[in-house]
């Protein structure tokens, strides 16, 4: 028993994965954890020589699924796939360890691909294990994903919840899955309220940093525009409707997004090449203009 203490203790090592990604789309699937508890390997309550493995969710919309990778300690990067479904679970029990001192990681899954298998304390990639679960690997940072649409519209969006569609159908044609919502206020619902405020760095199709966080992004000023759109080609230097300034508050305009009437409320746009103030609010325009929307995940 003494050994197979060792191994307990030593299993603690597991890993966590990182972010798969793409400019365009390749799954995206999370960390794990990004949220709960990290990696904790337990003996069964009930059969003390079999082991209980338990972890966070993963942040990826595309994460459908976990693996379980096992190596030997001492021999690094020796793991080799041990469960390669956990049908979603966040843990599996009663695992019979292999024979010797054993260390494991747990790898977020999509149906195609998986992500990270964690760093070395070097920060470079833990290899992939000598055998896998899914053919392809991809690895990147945590994100959340904004856009300029590239569709331009009237002032008429049909409300909130029509502007917040028409960020929706461009992404799941694009490819990029997830729920997506228009930076968009109207007299009831402000854009710094109905929109998630993620703890992510909030990034661009191509990758590029727009904010570090949401304190960042609903701001006056960001790291650099929103000038590319859902497949990552620049649109640049184009109006965008926002009704908000850049905390994202605003009282909208255009009869709440439901009219084009050239003599009706104006609301703010901004420009998609700016990533000072006026990305967000740079003049007021008439409703029968057409004008573009940035989209942001959810």
């Amino acid at each position: 028993m003494k050994d197979f203490r060792l191994r307990l203790a030593a299993a603690a090592f597991g890993a966590v994965s990182t972010m798969v990604s793409s400019a365009v789309h390749a799954d995206i699937i999370g960390p794990v954890p990004s949220a709960g508890p990290p990696l904790l390997v337990r003996k069964n309550a009930v059969t003390p020589q079999r082991l209980d493995l338990t972890w966070g969710d993963s942040c990826g919309p595309d994460q459908n699924d976990f693996a379980v990778y096992e190596g030997t300690i001492g021999a690094w990067y020796s793991h080799t796939s041990k469960v390669c479904t956990t049908s979603g679970a966040l843990g599996v029990s009663n695992l019979t360890p292999s024979a010797g001192s054993r260390y494991y990681l747990v790898v977020a899954l999509s149906t195609t691909t998986e992500g990270s298998y964690g760093t070395r304390s070097s920060g470079v990639e833990i290899p992939a294990g000598l055998s896998t679960c899914r053919a392809t690997r991809s690895t990147d940072v945590c994100r959340t994903r904004v856009f300029v649409s590239s569709a331009a519209y009237s002032g008429n969006l049909g409300g909130l919840a029509g502007a917040d569609m028409k960020c929706q159908i461009l992404a799941d044609a694009a490819g990029l899955h997830g729920t997506w919502k228009a930076w968009l206020s109207s007299s009831s619902a402000n854009a710094f309220t109905r929109l998630t405020h993620s703890t992510l760095s909030y990034r661009r199709i191509d990758d590029a940093v727009v904010a570090n966080n949401d304190a960042g992004f609903f701001s006056t000023s960001h790291l650099g525009a929103i000038d590319h759109d859902e497949h990552g080609s620049l649109v640049s230097n184009v109006e965008v409707w926002t009704g908000s300034g850049g905390s994202g508050v605003g009282s909208g305009g255009c009869a709440d997004w439901t009219s084009s009437d050239p003599g009706g409320s104006f609301p703010a746009v901004g420009l998609s090449n700016r990533s000072d103030s006026g990305w967000s609010n740079v003049y007021l325009q008439f409703c029968d203009r057409v004008a573009h929307l940035y989209c942001i995940e959810q």
